[in-house]
């Protein structure tokens, strides 16, 4: 969540969040007592930051940088997409799969 965060996708951070509570809760997991004492929101934050430096340094573009042109691929966008639509309208999926699979083919031929 550090990284959603550090790429300033709140809702999306906001979200993982909410189903990790949620499994948890299912679960009937807690914490460990001493998880806080061992990963502080300060490292992990800082963890992010040091992965982000590194993966720019490496010419790397986060999957939010991609394909932001009507006629640009942004796959990693598309996946997160697609498990969206799974799970809001998994009885339409198949469909918007397929118009999603021919949009690709016409940008990739």
């Amino acid at each position: 969540m550090a990284a959603l965060m550090d790429m300033g996708l709140t809702a999306e951070a906001a979200e993982v969040r909410e189903v990790w509570r949620n499994y948890l809760a299912l679960r009937g997991a807690t914490k460990p007592q001493d998880y806080d004492v061992c990963y502080p929101d300060e490292l992990l934050q800082a963890l992010a930051v040091n992965v982000r430096a590194a993966y720019e340094a490496l010419g790397l573009r986060l999957f939010v940088q991609h394909g932001t042109g009507s006629s640009e691929i942004n796959i990693p966008r598309l996946l997160a997409t697609a498990w969206g639509k799974v799970r809001s309208a998994p009885a339409s999926y198949a469909d918007w799969e397929a118009e999603r699979l021919l949009e690709l083919h016409s940008m990739l031929s």
